[in-house]
């Protein structure tokens, strides 16, 4: 069985293969287990993606099932998860970029916007992330919710 330091560096270089061929793709990145090292056997691989406009909005899932299919090809398997940064949520999308790791970029300038923008978008909505989870909190102490 490989490692999975090799399956990691197959994956990545079987996805980055797959990606340049997307003009619209402006970079990629692995995340998730197996970017992080914790991938079982029953791990799926997951994939996230800065695109540029020539992706209509009203296109985008379309787009999405298209491009999982296709790294699944790539990949040699058919569990492979696709996010698409651009509609992800500022958590997600901070998560991929602070947890995962490029594996593609057409355009640093691209990226790095993108990465400004969620890093700004994620620390102000900090506050209400904690508000939240102090409030689930004390509903689960209270007996509100239960699990």
């Amino acid at each position: 069985m490989p490692s999975m330091a090799a399956d990691l560096s197959s994956i990545t270089r079987a996805v980055s293969r797959c990606v340049a061929r997307r003009p619209e793709i402006q970079a990629a990145y692995v995340f998730g287990s197996v970017a992080s090292g914790r991938a079982r056997a029953d791990s799926d691989v997951d994939v996230a993606v800065l695109i540029d406009r020539r992706v209509p909005p009203g296109r985008i899932l379309k787009y999405r099932l298209k491009l999982m299919a296709d790294l699944g090809t790539a990949l040699h398997r058919s569990d492979v998860d696709v996010v698409i940064l651009n509609e992800a949520s500022p958590l997600l999308a901070h998560r991929v970029l602070s947890q995962g790791t490029l594996v593609f970029e057409r355009s640093a300038p691209a990226r790095v916007r993108f990465q400004t923008k969620t890093a700004s978008l994620y620390l102000d909505l900090i506050p209400i992330f904690e508000m939240h989870i102090r409030y689930l909190k004390r509903n689960v102490r209270e007996g509100r919710i239960v699990g």
